[in-house]
């Protein structure tokens, strides 16, 4: 049996591994602080920001490529790495890979 993808409008941002404030804006609805760093072996803090505000999202910028994490609605966690989307589709909030994105969603004008 074949399916076709239903005609839905979503909002998106792309992850560029530096736009900390506008993810979280786009999850969360408001800009937070850090809540923890994560020690490196060589030496100075690196930052695992963790932000909660109803809902949570981690960005892990120790990882090569920089990760984004966003924790949905039924407690699983959903990743993305710099290049890809942060979507919002019926009130969730989740990480697409730049690819699949692409080739699954459309700008609207």
């Amino acid at each position: 049996m074949k399916f076709r993808l239903k005609s839905a409008e979503i909002d998106a941002v792309l992850w560029t591994g530096t736009n900390i404030q506008e993810i979280s804006e786009f999850v969360a609805g408001v800009p937070l602080a850090p809540i923890s760093t994560m020690d490196s072996e060589d030496g100075p803090s690196l930052p695992l920001m963790e932000y909660v505000s109803g809902r949570c999202v981690s960005f892990n910028l120790c990882m090569n490529p920089p990760t984004v994490s966003i924790r949905t609605s039924d407690g699983d966690w959903s990743h993305t790495e710099v290049g890809g989307y942060v979507l919002r589709l019926a009130g969730q909030c989740y990480g697409w890979d730049k690819y699949v994105f692409e080739r699954t969603f459309e700008a609207v004008q």
